[in-house]
């Protein structure tokens, strides 16, 4: 997924690990320090279940934290593999809310031939409630 960011975007998106100020560390999914872009990928297919917008939430704030740590301006992208997955973002979800009041853009890439992988590892994994 960051690599379709990188090249339909013109971004160097990588994992990157960073240590705060207040000596946390924080693990970003994608990491662009000359064009300034934060971006966390969400590869679930299918609408969110469970506790899974709370995963969402806690990317946002990450991002939120990191962009405020970092200073200036930072672009800060959610990443997302499925249109229903991203419908929590452009909705009228508190969290769309959050997300466009803190510049959070989300943004949908194709997993072309992976998306079937993505489906049959989703269907081995258990949901349980929090």
């Amino acid at each position: 997924m960051l690599e379709d960011m990188n090249s339909r975007h013109d971004l160097s998106l990588q994992p990157e690990s960073l240590k705060l100020k207040c000596g946390a560390r924080v693990e970003l999914d994608g990491y662009d320090p000359d064009k300034r872009v934060l971006c966390e990928v969400y590869a679930h297919i299918g609408p969110l279940k469970g506790s899974q917008p709370d995963k969402m939430a806690s990317d946002i704030l990450k991002m939120i934290l990191v962009g405020n740590e970092l200073g200036d301006h930072w672009r800060k992208i959610y990443c997302f593999a499925d249109k229903a997955a991203a419908q929590k973002l452009s909705g009228d979800s508190w969290l769309a809310c959050a997300a466009k009041q803190f510049g959070v853009e989300p943004v949908l890439v194709d997993l072309k031939d992976a998306r079937d992988l993505v489906m049959n590892a989703q269907r081995r994994q258990t949901m349980v409630n929090k």
